[in-house]
């Protein structure tokens, strides 16, 4: 289990605030996260679940990763220059499963969340700050 709590994120070149990444060529697990209570001051997306990374050179493999119980509540996202939320599964028979995203703040400015090949995707109570 990971638990992070009270953080806080502001880079001008922070890419990704709340970065999960892997791929079939390295594997693994990325299961039972916990995060809440963070504050995000400037990214440019919030949460980023990706089993298709590729920055470190293979993509492909046998090693299909487990992804899944991820539970972000009570954020706040103050500046994001692209998107609030990318969960991107590598396919329909390996998604990433259970996330939650509950009681998180984003702005207004941002574009739509993109989510693909994923199951039990939950985002519940979240809100769009229009006062910014």
């Amino acid at each position: 289990h990971v638990f992070a709590e009270d953080c806080e994120f502001d880079s001008p070149n922070l890419d990704q605030a709340m970065r999960f990444k892997t791929n079939p060529a390295r594997g693994g697990f990325i299961e039972d996260i916990y995060i809440r209570h963070c504050r995000v001051k400037t990214a440019r997306f919030g949460i980023y679940m990706t089993m298709r990374y590729a920055s470190s050179g293979a993509t492909e493999g046998d090693a299909f990763p487990i992804v899944r119980n991820i539970d972000i509540r009570d954020c706040d996202f103050a500046r994001l220059a692209r998107q609030p939320i990318v969960i991107e599964g590598w396919s329909p028979e390996a998604p990433i499963t259970d996330v939650t995203i509950a009681n998180c703040r984003f702005p207004a400015s941002t574009n739509g969340n993109t989510i693909t090949n994923a199951e039990r995707i939950r985002i519940v109570d979240c809100r769009t700050d229009t006062s910014k």
